[in-house]
């Protein structure tokens, strides 16, 4: 198992990514591509308007795939600091709240640094790019102990051509 060689100087190191812009088999696909074994979620509430990325739907997906499925809210956003930071755009001040509620979050923490050390593991959260995520801030408090990250951005599908109505015969 990828954990064994932990205490031998090796990194404990896990993934990130989010599902912005993907479709249920594209991030299936990420997660696939990079051996990922466990998704972890980091959603505060993991409920979405997209098809495919509610907490059920993404457990039994990760079920059908082989891949274990874990939520932990208490490492999400809490809701008065997602509304505040929606309001103003304040990320200074979102970062030093979510670091003061992480701050109580230690069997939480103890929870996925288990699931880091047990095997791969990717850390699930909505924006794509993790510089606007609070994963990023999540991610540089467990840097700070020796983990390592990596963030994936799978390539979002191509959206098919606009057609113009013209036809292939109407070229010949």
């Amino acid at each position: 198992m990828w954990a064994e060689g932990l205490g031998r100087g090796v990194k404990p190191r896990a993934w990130t990514l989010g599902y912005e812009g993907l479709s249920a088999e594209g991030l299936f696909g990420a997660l696939e591509e990079a051996h990922i074994e466990t998704l972890v979620d980091v959603r505060e509430r993991p409920q979405s308007r997209k098809p495919g990325f509610s907490k059920n739907a993404l457990a039994r997906r990760a079920a059908q795939s082989g891949r274990g499925y874990v939520h932990i809210g208490a490492l999400g956003t809490p809701p008065a600091t997602r509304e505040a930071f929606r309001k103003d755009g304040d990320w200074a001040q979102m970062r030093r709240e979510y670091l003061r509620h992480l701050k109580g979050q230690g069997e939480s923490l103890a929870q996925l640094k288990g699931l880091i050390g047990a095997g791969r593991c990717a850390l699930l959260c909505y924006e794509r790019d993790a510089a606007d995520c609070h994963r990023s801030i999540l991610c540089a408090e467990l840097e700070k102990e020796g983990y390592v990250f990596t963030h994936l951005r799978p390539a979002s599908p191509a959206k098919p051509a606009r057609s113009s109505g013209a036809k292939l015969s109407d070229f010949a």
